[in-house]
C-alpha cells in the first residue's frame, strides 16, 4: 500500500511540476533533461514491478525496456556525433 501511495505522490507532483512550469513559462535546460528522465524512470520501474508480480507479461516489460534503451542510445550517439541535442518538452 505504501508503494501505491508513493507512486500516486510521484505522479501528482510530476503533473503539478509540469503545470506550474508551463503556467509560469519557466523552463530550464536542466529541467528539459531531468523531467523526461524522471518520467521514464517512473514508468520503467512500474513495469518492472508489475512484471515481477505477474500483473503484466515479462515480454512486454522487456520490450519497453529495450525501446527506452534504444532511444537513450540513439540520443547519446546523436550527441556524440553532433555535440548538440535539443529536446523540446511536449
Amino acid at each position: 500500500m505504501a508503494a501505491l501511495w508513493l507512486f500516486v505522490f510521484a505522479s501528482v507532483t510530476d503533473i503539478l511540476d509540469g503545470l506550474i512550469a508551463r503556467l509560469a513559462r519557466q523552463q530550464t535546460e536542466l529541467g528539459r533533461f531531468l523531467d523526461p528522465i524522471a518520467d521514464k524512470l517512473l514508468l520503467v520501474t512500474s513495469y518492472v514491478v508489475f512484471a515481477y508480480y505477474g500483473w503484466v507479461p515479462v515480454w512486454l516489460t522487456v520490450g519497453i525496456l529495450l525501446r527506452d534503451l534504444t532511444l537513450v542510445a540513439a540520443l547519446a550517439t546523436f550527441y556524440l556525433v553532433y555535440k548538440f541535442v535539443f529536446i523540446r518538452p511536449s
